[in-house]
């Protein structure tokens, strides 16, 4: 029943609902936990997907600047609908409304499987099962290099950019939609959980649900790179994940999530829209006057603008980050995509978790006041900035592949012994003619020597079916070499992750001081408003653009594309380590400095001026 008094129909609204009789099933303890999980599914689809950006490039033929746009359709979804969708759907059945969004997210994250099965499979899915006995074959390198020019077939570019063109479109489509899906869950969740218990309660049940999300992007990765260890047919096949032309499963991943995601969603909507008395409570509109001058306010409050660019930046390099280091360690340390994913999500994912729990620890235990927040941000800030010179050193020189500089004629060699450089002509070829520097098929040879391509070995014969070559001239012993990498083994290549888990800690460990010195320096009425200005700030600046723009830094350290009908380029199949690793870190150290001065300049302002943290003060008088 609801009761109003017309002449005070703008300012105040009685209304006294009758609370009805608590289900035992379906009661706030088991909404909190359901709905925890159902959020965990929908807000870590992006995780997922950073998880397989290697694995979607390859099979695609997607540059990296092509899947960072991948990576921002999320937040371009959740960006032009959070606001007006949390405004326009406050006074529906929340947990209906709440089941639904996450059968429509489940559906969309479904949908982003599509491409693998509507797009034609590549040359590796086609060529890694083979049924035959013994299937061998000639090479003939010299043969093919002098017939490069002949005409292409249109069919070949046609099906190619279909194929690039459809799972583009589907995968950007379904993360948009489920942005736009997830944008009035976190409103919705907090408010039914108020209006349903004592203000008392209300934190402890929130933050169930919160715990049940921080472990969402650590099971996205390492769920990520389970699937990774799986051949994308699911089929048994000749090919280790080793090999470059390895591609995992990673359509099942948007499947299982999908799928999982509706369950827990149509259980949501059985929960009734129930809610607390409330004997009278405030109902005063926010009309665009009081809209404009908050944001007139925060933008006359130079310390609170800093602090946001700081955040802006902060958030674009945590996302630069997660879209691409995954790719950095596989690429580095020659590790497979299972191996980066599963390191990835279990060290620095997690430390990130570990630093923002014990920031809010730290924060509560020594009942930090703003000014101490402020101190405790420059100093978290510049350890970081510290700890992000260190990923510049080279851990573990890059190993490169023979070079074509070295052998030619290979009836005049005598490697039984293996390969040495000492007695072989340096102006020689292993075959009459050199190879193409284009060609990226990386082979072992069975004395542990790697070559960029069988070319690079001199190998004559492979066999299609083992994947395996042989009368390989550059090759000691039997003279036979394996399609993939060589495995390798570099005993610092844990330093990294290590350093990087550190300055996830760092990072993470001072967003609850941030969030104390941006309430306690607004006024009473704008708390809210100045977290969402703040929410909106890190998408806008870090969030949203940082995935393409750091795709266009990885894009350009590739050393080798892979070529296409017609000579289109493909994805990226080798990297020059020191180019990436240069280019990606300093990227990372400048926007470090840069966030670093920018919180450092707000903190002296916070610190001279008198204009700041009133409360501070008063606490502090009423206490002595």
């Amino acid at each position: 029943m609801t009761e109003s008094n017309p002449a005070d129909d703008n300012q105040f609204q009685v209304e006294i609902i009758s609370p009805q009789p608590e289900n035992k099933c379906f009661n706030l303890k088991s909404f909190a936990v359901i709905v925890g999980f159902a959020n965990l599914l929908i807000f870590s689809v992006n995780s997922y997907l950073g998880s397989q950006i290697t694995t979607i490039e390859k099979r695609f033929n997607l540059a990296s600047s092509d899947s960072g746009l991948l990576m921002s359709g999320n937040d371009i979804g959740f960006l032009v609908t959070s606001l007006f969708l949390t405004y326009l759907l406050k006074d529906t059945h929340r947990p209906k409304l709440l089941g639904i969004s996450g059968v429509l997210s489940g559906l969309a994250c479904m949908i982003c499987s599509l491409p693998h099965f509507v797009t034609p499979k590549s040359n590796a899915e086609t060529t890694s099962n083979i049924s035959a006995i013994i299937v061998e074959k000639e090479l003939s390198y010299c043969e093919s290099s002098m017939n490069a020019n002949e005409t292409c077939a249109q069919n070949e570019v046609d099906e190619t950019t279909y194929s690039k063109n459809i799972a583009f479109g589907l995968i950007l489509m379904s993360t948009f939609f489920i942005g736009v899906c997830k944008s009035p869950r976190t409103a919705l969740t907090t408010a039914y959980i108020d209006d349903n218990t004592e203000s008392v309660y209300t934190n402890a049940y929130i933050s169930i649900v919160t715990a049940i999300g921080v472990i969402g992007p650590v099971l996205a990765f390492i769920i990520g790179g389970m699937f990774s260890r799986i051949y994308v047919t699911l089929e048994p096949t000749n090919i280790t994940p080793l090999n470059p032309e390895w591609i995992g499963a990673w359509w099942l991943g948007f499947v299982v999530f999908g799928v999982v995601s509706v369950l827990f969603s149509f259980i949501l909507c059985i929960f009734p829209d129930k809610k607390k008395e409330i004997i009278k409570k405030q109902t005063r509109k926010l009309s665009v006057k009081d809209l404009l001058l908050t944001f007139g306010r925060f933008f006359q409050n130079p310390m609170l603008i800093i602090i946001a660019l700081e955040t802006g930046i902060n958030s674009f390099n945590s996302s630069g980050g997660i879209a691409f280091l995954p790719k950095y360690f596989e690429h580095e340390f020659r590790w497979p995509t299972w191996k980066a994913n599963i390191i990835f999500g279990s060290t620095l994912i997690v430390m990130a978790s570990v630093g923002f729990l014990f920031g809010g620890t730290i924060t509560s235990f020594f009942k930090m006041g703003p000014k101490a927040c402020l101190k405790f941000s420059v100093f978290a800030l510049f350890f970081r900035l510290c700890l992000y010179w260190f990923c510049l050193i080279d851990f573990c020189p890059d190993l490169e592949t023979r070079s074509n500089t070295l052998l030619k004629r290979s009836t005049s060699l005598n490697l039984t012994n293996g390969f040495d450089n000492t007695s072989i002509d340096p102006n020689a070829y292993c075959l009459d003619c050199e190879c193409s520097e284009d060609q990226y098929e990386p082979v072992c040879g069975e004395d542990g020597q790697m070559f960029r391509s069988p070319c690079y070995a001199g190998c004559r014969v492979k066999n299609i079916k083992t994947l395996t070559f042989s009368d390989c001239a550059c090759v000691g012993g039997n003279r036979t070499a394996k399609s993939g990498l060589c495995p390798v083994k570099c005993e610092k290549d844990f330093l990294v992750p290590v350093i990087l888990s550190i300055v996830a800690i760092s990072s993470t460990i001072s967003l609850a001081s941030n969030t104390i010195v941006v309430v306690r320096s607004v006024k009473e009425s704008d708390k809210t408003m100045a977290i969402s200005f703040f929410s909106f700030i890190s998408s806008i600046i870090g969030w949203l653009p940082a995935p393409p723009a750091f795709g266009y830094v990885v894009d350009s350290s590739c050393k080798t594309w892979s070529k296409l009908a017609c000579e289109q380029k493909g994805a990226c199949k080798e990297y020059d380590m020191d180019t990436f690793r240069y280019r990606f870190f300093l990227l990372q150290c400048g926007l470090s400095s840069l966030a670093f001065l920018l919180k450092f300049v707000a903190a002296v302002i916070g610190l001279k001026s008198k204009r700041y943290f009133t409360e501070e003060k008063s606490e502090i008088n009423s206490a002595n």
